[in-house]
This record gives C-alpha cells, structure tokens and sequence, in this order.
C-alpha cells in the first residue's frame, strides 16, 4: 500500500477545480537565488493547498505558485537533477511553439517579450471573484 497523500503539500490548483470570474498571473524574474527564495518565503503561507474544502464552499480567494526551469536553476538545483525533468519542461517554449500549437496569433512574435526566454523563474496566480 502507497503512502497516503498529504494534502496540505499539495497545491490547491491540482487538484480542487476553480472557477473564479478573475485572475492575475505575476510572471517573475528572480537577479539572484536568494531574491527567488525570498520571494517563495513571503508566499508560501498564502499559498492554497489542496485540502478538500468543505461541500459548498471555496475560499473567496487562492494562491498558487510555480516555478520554471530556470528558476529551479536559479534557486541552485544542480544540473544532476534538472536533468531529470522532462524534456519539454527544459526546452524553451519559444523552441516548441509549434509543437505546441502556438501559431497564426498565439504564436511567440504575440507573446510578451519575456515569456519562453529563461527570463521567468517564478509565476505567481491569484484567483477570487465570483
């Protein structure tokens, strides 16, 4: 038998659907590791897990993060366990745009000049509003 899964180390956006009439993605750039930890310091309290809410409830707001390849590089993962990402989680998403679909108006020339470049480490989502 597996170990149980522990709910409050899981993000609420994996498992709990949302279903907010707004939301905010903060797409972040971390100049050093230690500005990216801090960073993760200062939400990780705010952060929703994936604790099942009770029936007919959800919270008003939610908080997730993540975190791109470059940012776990920048965090100072060592090349030994990046490597065992997926490939398509280190290849850039410029590179596979169209593998991805990205194309005609979604395609990268659309995008924000940031996106897909290693420039973001951090994501940060915030959802409310019903």
């Amino acid at each position: 038998m597996g170990a149980a899964l522990d709910l409050d180390d899981v993000q609420g956006n994996i498992l709990n659907g949302y279903d907010f009439a707004h939301a905010v993605h903060l797409l972040l750039h971390a100049d050093t590791g230690e500005a990216a930890r801090r960073c993760l310091r200062q939400v990780e309290d705010r952060v929703t897990n994936a604790t099942r809410w009770p029936r007919g409830y959800r919270p008003d707001t939610t908080l997730n993060v993540a975190i791109s390849c470059t940012g776990f590089e920048r965090l100072g993962l060592p090349p030994s366990l990046l490597v065992r990402f997926p490939e398509a989680f280190r290849e850039s998403t410029r590179d596979r745009a169209a593998v991805l679909g990205d194309v005609g108006p979604s395609s990268p020339d659309e995008w924000d000049e940031h996106l897909g470049t290693g420039h973001v480490h951090l994501a940060l989502t915030a959802g409310g509003g019903r």
